[in-house]
């Protein structure tokens, strides 16, 4: 995969996330789509690409 710096990041699968949450002492569970799995990235990437086509 190509980010946004022009380099490249291996990703080895590719699948559904469940992301727990915890605003105000509450946890909310999100569903992310179509995760890539990338085992050398250093932090969570999201695509922002995606999310605009996704509205």
């Amino acid at each position: 995969m190509k980010t946004a710096n022009h380099s490249k990041l291996a990703t080895s699968g590719r699948g559904n996330c469940i992301a727990k949450l915890t605003i105000n002492n509450r946890v909310q569970c999100l569903r992310l789509t179509e995760c890539l799995h990338a085992p050398e990235a250093l932090i969570n990437l999201l695509s922002v690409g995606h999310i605009l086509k996704k509205g």
